[in-house]
């Protein structure tokens, strides 16, 4: 199970004290990407906009940074994509930690939303689009045939989930089969994968106050979760597929 592009986002408050720091956060977080395996650095603080934006290459994996009065955030594309265990190990995430802690001292801890989310596509032999495809249809019959109805055949569809733990963690999954030929809906190159099932899964919290906010740590419950998810509905798939087989 492997991860191709991960975006990790904080909302807070707006601080308008952020204002006259943009050109010190810009100076520290060039200061963080000056060394290897940084490479490639470009950056520049938009005064219009009120805002930093930073992207360039970590090894051989590309990233973005943006950071505005009342958000941050990374993304990454992996130049190969990475399994689970890597996900909180991710070099982004110790510099992303030491912009985190500047900003979370400017807002009093005090976040609207911290969320981390990934893109993942799943390789077989048996998740092939019609199919998978074919098995989604199955699931939402009554909707699919009015849509066929008053359009036509219905050529892609997918699964939006959402829901919450008493720990205010909260998810939104969306699944669906894919297609080569989508690889630019999702991401900036070709994956080269033909066919398979994608899995678009954002875990977040909402309106917390959260002391020395360890990004590592959030990734790790991140993870977990993650890897729940996507083997399990590996799975249950899998588990249908071959039936009809």
């Amino acid at each position: 199970m492997k991860i191709y592009k991960s975006i990790f986002r904080v909302d807070f408050p707006l601080n308008y004290s952020l204002m006259d720091k943009l050109g010190d956060e810009f100076q520290f977080m060039k200061s963080i990407t000056s060394v290897e395996p940084y490479n490639n650095i470009q950056g520049n603080v938009d005064l219009n906009s009120r805002s930093i934006i930073l992207h360039g290459a970590l090894g051989k994996d590309r990233f973005t940074v943006n950071q505005t009065l009342n958000s941050f955030d990374f993304i990454v594309e992996y130049n190969e994509a990475i399994d689970f265990t890597r996900l909180s190990n991710h070099p982004i995430l110790e510099f992303t930690d030491k912009v985190i802690k500047r900003i979370g001292a400017a807002c009093n801890d005090t976040f609207e939303r911290i969320g981390y989310r990934s893109w993942i596509v799943i390789e077989d032999d048996k998740f092939k689009f019609a199919s998978i495809k074919q098995q989604f249809e199955n699931k939402n019959s009554i909707f699919c045939n009015y849509v066929n109805e008053l359009f036509g055949v219905t050529s892609d569809l997918g699964i939006i989930i959402e829901a919450s733990k008493a720990d205010g963690t909260s998810i939104r999954i969306l699944t669906g089969p894919y297609q080569q030929k989508e690889w630019i809906k999702y991401f900036s190159k070709d994956i080269k994968i033909v066919e398979g099932l994608i899995i678009d899964i954002d875990i977040y919290l909402a309106k917390v106050q959260m002391p020395n906010l360890d990004i590592k740590q959030f990734s790790r419950k991140v993870r977990n979760t993650c890897d729940k998810y996507v083997n399990g509905t590996y799975a249950l798939l899998l588990e249908e597929l071959n039936s009809e087989s």
